[in-house]
């Protein structure tokens, strides 16, 4: 039996012989149709605009067959309830008339209570601290009640010049301002002589 040959030099199959590209063809039928039954895997190829079908009709046409009907998921979201603007604390830095000392003044902001400021000392450092506390709470419609909580804890940090005395750091509130005096730093310390000029 003798084979013939096309012109590329390949054997000619006999006709019951299926080729590899009906093979794979057969394969990838067998598989859209495996996945179209499946779940899609990425929410956005779930969702079909209006914009895709409209320009789906125009470049094939209106077709004969009735499309089958996509179910579009619909995403709800929550919407919060308006927000206050919030406040940042303002702070002014001045020097006495003397220049012995330093005023820091901070603009607290209105939710800030005295009770929640803390001024802590500590040898080279004076440390402010406040923190606010939001509380959201919106109800859903399925009786469920929703709360979130926002804490937001601020420090502020002065430096203070070396050897400062405890006494010599005094604070005040006064309505929402919050008053620091403390020694200057560029102030030098000397210590006091006698008249006689012997220490």
């Amino acid at each position: 039996m003798t084979e013939r040959t096309d012109l590329l030099g390949t054997p000619d199959l006999p006709a019951n012989t299926v080729s590899l590209d009906d093979i794979w063809s057969a394969i990838r039928q067998k598989k859209e149709r495996q996945m179209a039954k499946e779940k899609a895997k990425v929410r956005s190829l779930e969702e079909v605009t209006p914009e895709l079908l409209v320009s789906n009709e125009n470049v094939s046409g209106p077709s004969q067959e009735e499309t089958p009907s996509v179910r579009i998921p619909v995403v709800e979201t929550q919407v919060s309830p308006a927000k206050i603007k919030k406040q940042k604390s303002k702070s002014t830095l001045r020097e006495s008339t003397d220049g012995k000392s330093l005023v820091t003044t901070f603009e607290m902001p209105p939710e800030v209570q005295r009770e929640d400021i803390h001024v802590g000392y500590h040898r080279s450092r004076l440390t402010v601290t406040w923190s606010t506390v939001e509380m959201l709470e919106y109800n859903e419609e399925d009786g469920i009640i929703y709360r979130e909580r926002y804490e937001h804890t601020h420090h502020r940090t002065i430096p203070l010049p070396d050897g400062t005395k405890f006494d010599e750091v005094q604070a005040l509130m006064n309505g929402r301002r919050l008053s620091l005096r403390y020694p200057n730093m560029r102030c030098l310390r000397v210590e006091a002589r006698s008249k006689s000029g012997n220490m």
